[in-house]
């Protein structure tokens, strides 16, 4: 989370996304189509994946089938960062400029 806050912000992104996201689901600066995709990316991230019928035609509700493969392929190689940092027990917030939530991966 750490390296891509910092990135979300120097790309020009609002702080105010990033200091939200863990709230995505009832956070009102975020878009329908936004709250679907990370929706999608936390099931994918449950062991076991948890990503449900429901929760696919969801997403295709917003997306076509080349951003849901990005989207899909993004937050499976995040998700292989983040077991990998925690593994080597990796602390985060040392590359963001603002508080990200979570302390350690």
């Amino acid at each position: 989370m750490d390296i891509h806050a910092a990135r979300s912000l120097r790309a020009g992104h609002e702080e105010e996304k990033v200091r939200n996201i863990m709230d995505y689901a009832t956070s009102p600066v975020f878009s329908e189509a936004e709250r679907v995709a990370m929706a999608y990316a936390e099931g994918m991230t449950k062991t076991p994946v948890q990503v449900s019928d429901a929760d696919f035609e969801a997403l295709k509700g917003h997306f076509d089938t080349p951003a849901i493969v990005e989207i899909t392929l993004f937050v499976g190689i995040q998700n292989f960062n983040a077991k990998s940092n925690a593994a080597l027990q990796l602390d985060i917030n040392e590359l963001c400029p603002i508080d990200v939530p979570g302390g350690k991966y």
